[in-house]
């Protein structure tokens, strides 16, 4: 989503290096329609049951901080299911190269 979001220049709205403007501002206009937009983008890329519970929320940063907040965590839970997969993982019949893939795949995400 940073990648999507940087590349369409709108990253300034979830960051906050582009605060909204006062009410009355001339810029409002302008800053509310990019709001609005990365709100769109971003509920439109969540699963239903998060977008819903988030529906009523209107200022894109507030979204974002919320989605980091909810998930950037690692659980303990979490954190033994992934070791519990990387243990259990075998080449079986799979090539060299998309073992290592799942591999590194746990690795990173430890």
């Amino acid at each position: 989503m940073q990648i999507a979001l940087s590349a369409k220049n709108k990253l300034v709205i979830v960051t906050d290096d582009y605060p909204a403007p006062a009410i009355d501002s001339p810029l409002f206009v302008h800053w509310k329609r990019v709001n609005d937009m990365v709100i769109t983008w971003i509920l439109n890329t969540v699963s239903d049951e998060i977008s819903n519970s988030m529906n009523y929320m209107d200022n894109a940063l507030n979204i974002w901080n919320e989605l980091d907040e909810r998930f950037s965590a690692i659980t303990g839970h979490k954190f033994y299911e992934t070791q519990r997969d990387l243990f259990k993982l075998e080449q079986e019949n799979d090539s060299i190269e998309f073992y290592f893939h799942k591999l590194k795949g746990f690795w990173d995400e430890i």
